[in-house]
């Protein structure tokens, strides 16, 4: 059985983000040789940036090292990506070498996050991070879920993310 984490990387209030994030880990959830667990960043805000408190930062750490792969689904914010994960990320770091890694881009527009995933995938390098090259882009994602978080043409978002945990699993 493979552990799989899917991290939401935004905090901000109306975030869109939140339904794709739930839509995977719902999806993956029904998947009989995983385990999925979804982490918010919202739960792990800091008012500053000199690191998590104790409890947090095991809560982190632990999560981290129980996944065998991780999927980061973020909104693009002004052509990258959210302080608040960025924040995260740089509060431990060395128990991401060789974690292997894909982004999942967010956006209102035509591009699904793509600035925002070439920013992230430069930090993650950084960081020791194995990030794959395949990622999923939910462009326009006001038009793809109806407001209980329902995501139209199911099966074809289905199809993608069968496509990225392929490559997230044999990397």
């Amino acid at each position: 059985m493979k552990n799989i984490l899917i991290i939401l990387g935004t905090a901000r209030e109306g975030r869109q983000s939140e339904k794709v994030a739930n839509f995977l880990y719902h999806y993956l959830q029904q998947k009989q040789d995983l385990a999925c667990q979804l982490l918010d960043v919202a739960n792990f805000k800091q008012s500053h940036s000199l690191g998590l408190n104790s409890q947090a930062s095991l809560k982190w750490r632990e999560s981290i090292i129980w996944a065998d792969a991780i999927i980061i689904v973020s909104p693009e914010y002004n052509h990258s990506f959210p302080g608040e994960l960025k924040l995260l990320l740089d509060s431990e770091t060395a128990i991401y070498r060789g974690k292997v890694t894909a982004i999942c881009g967010v956006s209102s527009g035509v591009l699904g996050g793509a600035r925002m995933i070439e920013q992230l995938k430069l930090v993650l390098h950084t960081l020791g991070f194995k990030v794959i090259t395949e990622s999923l882009f939910f462009t326009q994602v006001q038009d793809i879920f109806l407001a209980d978080g329902t995501i139209y043409e199911q099966d074809k978002w289905q199809t993608r993310i069968d496509k990225l945990l392929v490559s997230l699993l044999e990397a």
